[in-house]
C-alpha cells in the first residue's frame, strides 16, 4: 500500500513529558522532533506523536488508546506504573462492575487498560486498539485509505487491522447524531499518515471520500468523511536508513539499495536537527548531524566515503545540493576530527578529489559565509587541505568574518579536540601547505 500510518498524533502542553511517559509505559524511545516528540512503533504496533500546543481540549476527544492484558497481575502493574509515571485515574462514568481501568497520561489524554481476556483484542499487542468516534463508513474509508482489512463488522461498530497484525482501529458511534456535528473546534487528535509520493496519495484519498485541506511544503492536510483531519507527509523511512547505511561503511548494502531504489540518490531530507530536536538526527558511526535538506551524497561525503560518493553521482546525485544551512556535499568532505576512529585521512582527500571531479565548487559559501577550506582548516585536516587547494580552493579567500584560512590556521579555534597531539601535528602541516601557496593573514 502506498500509504501508511506512522503515528496518532496528539497535541498536548508539553510534548516531551507526554512522549517521555508513553515511551516509559511501552517500554519504547523517544525521539524529539521540531515542535514535539515521536514515540515510534513497529511493524505491528501504531507510533504515538506528541505536538506542543497551548490549544485545550473542546469536549470529549475523538479517540482514545487501549493497552491489553496478559493477566490481572499485568493489568494491575501496568497501572501502578501509568500511576507512577505521571497519569491519573479518571472518571467517565464508568460502573463498579466494570473490570476495565480508565486512566489519563500526563496531557489529559484517556485511555484504558482493558482486563485480561478480551476476545476482541487477542493478540492486537499491548497497545491493542485506537478506538474512536465514528461511523461504519469512516470505518470502510480508512480500510481502504490503509489497505488493512475489516476484522470487526457487528451493527456500527468496525474495526480494521494491519495485515501483519497488531493493533486494530476500531470505530462506534459514542453520542447522538453523526461525529462530526457534535465537534466542537478543531481536533486535537489525529492521524499522521507517510507516503514515497504525498501529492499523488492525496489524489487518491480524496477519490476515496476525504477532503483536501491545505497543502504546505509537500505536506497535505485532508480530512476523512466524518470531517477528522489527518496529515499526509513524504515517507523518509528508506531515505533515513540509506543515510544510516552510509555512515556505517556498509559499502555492499548501500549499492543494493541503490538498485533496488535508484531514486534515493536524488532525494532529501525533509526534517533534521535543530536546537529543540537534535539527538534524533545524531549519526553516531561518522560523529555528524543530519539536517533538513540533507542527501545521501552528503552523508557520504561526511563519512569520507569515496566509493559510495561515485555511486550516488552515477545514479544522479547533485554535488551541488544544499541543506538548510548552505551546505553542499564538499562542505562536510572537509570536516574530520584527527585521532579519532572515524579519521581516515586518505579517504577524505579522495572523497573530496571525486566532487570537485563531479564539478562541486570548492570555492562554495554555506549560509554562514564558510568555505569547505574554511572547514578543513577549523577541524585541522592537512589532507583536506591540500586537496582542496590543488582542486581550485582559494587559500587566501576569508570567510564572512574576515578571516583568511592562515588565520585559522594560527589561532585556536575552540573546536573540541583541536587541542590533542594529532590535530597539533595537522596544524603545523596546514600551516606549511598555506605557505607554499602564499596564504598570509
Amino acid at each position: 500500500m502506498a500509504v501508511r500510518l506512522e503515528a496518532v498524533r496528539f497535541e498536548v502542553a508539553d510534548a516531551l513529558a507526554v512522549a517521555g511517559f508513553w515511551a516509559g509505559l511501552l517500554g519504547r524511545e523517544v525521539r524529539e522532533e521540531s515542535g514535539g516528540a515521536w514515540v515510534p512503533g513497529d511493524e505491528t504496533q501504531v507510533g504515538l506523536r506528541f505536538v506542543a500546543s497551548s490549544t485545550e481540549q473542546a469536549g470529549r476527544p475523538w479517540l482514545h488508546l487501549h493497552l491489553t492484558s496478559t493477566s490481572s497481575e499485568h493489568q494491575r502493574r501496568t497501572v501502578e506504573t501509568a500511576l507512577r509515571l505521571g497519569g491519573r485515574s479518571l472518571d467517565v462514568g464508568q460502573t463498579p462492575d466494570e473490570t476495565h481501568v480508565v486512566l489519563a497520561d500526563p496531557g489529559g489524554n484517556e485511555f484504558c487498560v482493558i482486563e485480561p481476556g478480551n476476545n476482541f483484542l487477542a493478540g492486537a499487542g499491548f497497545l491493542g486498539e485506537v478506538t474512536c468516534d465514528g461511523t461504519w463508513t469512516v470505518g470502510l474509508f480508512w480500510r481502504d485509505a490503509l489497505g488493512w482489512p475489516v476484522v470487526w463488522d457487528r451493527g456500527e461498530q468496525i474495526a480494521v487491522q494491519s495485515p501483519l497484525g497488531g493493533t486494530k482501529i476500531s470505530w462506534d458511534l459514542w453520542g447522538a447524531g453523526p461525529p462530526v456535528e457534535r465537534r466542537s473546534g478543531r481536533n486535537r487528535q489525529r492521524f499522521d499518515l507517510v507516503a514515497a509520493d504525498p501529492l499523488a496519495e492525496a489524489e487518491r484519498l480524496v477519490s476515496l471520500g476525504a477532503t483536501r485541506l491545505s497543502d504546505v511544503s509537500g505536506r497535505v492536510e485532508l480530512a476523512d468523511p466524518d470531517g477528522n483531519e489527518f496529515t499526509l507527509s513524504r515517507d523518509e523511512s528508506q531515505l533515513v536508513e540509506l543515510l544510516r547505511i552510509i555512515a556505517s561503511g556498509d559499502t555492499d548494502s548501500v549499492l543494493r539499495m541503490l538498485a533496488a531504489y535508484p531514486f534515493l540518490a536524488t532525494r532529501r531530507l525533509e526534517s533534521g536537527a535543530t536546537r529543540q530536536a537534535a539527538p534524533a538526527f545524531y549519526l553516531d558511526d561518522i560523529g555528524h548531524y543530519t539536517y533538513r535538506g540533507d542527501t545521501p551524497l552528503h552523508i557520504a561525503a561526511a563519512g569520507h566515503r569515496p566509493e559510495v560518493a561515485r555511486a550516488l553521482v552515477a545514479a544522479g546525485a547533485d554535488t551541488s545540493a544544499a541543506n538548510r544551512r548552505g551546505a553542499q556535499p564538499l562542505h562536510y568532505a572537509a570536516d574530520g576530527a584527527p585521532g579519532s576512529t572515524n579519521w581516515r585521512p586518505d579517504d577524505q582527500a579522495a572523497t573530496i578529489a571525486f566532487l570537485i571531479e563531479a564539478g562541486a565548487d570548492p570555492n562554495v559559501l554555506d549560509l554562514s559565509g564558510v568555505a569547505p577550506l574554511h572547514r578543513a582548516v577549523r577541524t585541522r585536516c592537512s589532507a583536506a587541505v591540500k586537496a582542496l587547494i590543488e582542486g581550485g580552493a582559494d587559500p587566501q579567500r576569508a570567510n564572512k568574518n574576515g578571516s583568511t584560512p592562515m588565520a585559522l590556521a594560527t589561532r585556536t579555534t575552540g573546536r573540541g579536540g583541536s587541542g590533542s597531539p594529532e590535530a597539533r601535528a595537522e596544524q603545523a602541516e596546514i600551516v606549511r601547505i598555506l605557505a607554499l601557496h602564499r596564504a598570509t593573514e
